[in-house]
């Protein structure tokens, strides 16, 4: 799933906002597993919630996590996942 997250990310980044640097943060602190992607694209002022962004919170809320988006124009588009461990087991091969 997180390829697929960050796959998305990167497609929206480069088609839609023209970015030209995407940074990817992957983090696992106090059992949440956190990925941040910021980029440098053109940004937007109202965000149409497409296919990609919706099976990504769809599949991210499967898993008890939670997906934020942030944009403006000329920021850029910056988007937030977090994912809470599963306590007495592992994900299944779910990341």
């Amino acid at each position: 799933m997180l390829y697929r997250i960050i796959q998305e990310s990167l497609s929206n980044a480069s088609r839609h906002g023209r970015a030209t640097q995407v940074f990817v943060i992957l983090t696992f602190k106090d059992d949440t597993l956190s990925v941040n992607i910021k980029d440098n694209g053109l940004g937007c002022s109202n965000v149409v919630k497409g296919v990609g962004l919706t099976s990504m919170s769809e599949r991210v809320a499967e898993l008890g996590g939670q997906v934020s988006y942030n944009t403006q124009v000329n920021q850029g588009f910056s988007l937030s996942v977090r994912i809470p461990k599963r306590y007495g087991g592992d994900y299944g091969g779910t990341y």
